[in-house]
């Protein structure tokens, strides 16, 4: 069985020298294409921006939420205040004669 002629300077490589290939791939962006981790990153950022927009909005949201409850519960005191105000109004009335 013969051997074709781009394979047989691999064979005298050994285990080191897949080695040396491997860490030297790697380091020279043979193995992961830099296009594909730059996209990878970019999607990841963009990511990041919406949750970031996002919480922006939703804590707007909760502060203006938080004034509408405090303006509620003025009101609800008010209220209250006016309650008391009409009992004892009315407990100060005379009570009509029964017959």
């Amino acid at each position: 069985m013969d051997i074709p002629q781009f394979i047989s300077p691999w064979l005298d490589l050994g285990a080191g020298g897949l080695v040396v290939l491997f860490v030297l791939s790697i380091y020279f962006n043979w193995l992961v294409p830099r296009k594909s981790v730059d996209k990878l990153l970019q999607v990841q950022k963009d990511r990041l921006n919406d949750r970031d927009d996002l919480i922006a909005e939703l804590r707007k949201t909760n502060e203006a939420l938080d004034k509408r409850n405090d303006m509620l519960a003025d009101q609800v005191r008010e209220l209250v205040e006016i309650g008391k105000t009409s009992n004892a109004a009315i407990s100060a009335l005379p009570l009509p004669e029964r017959k």
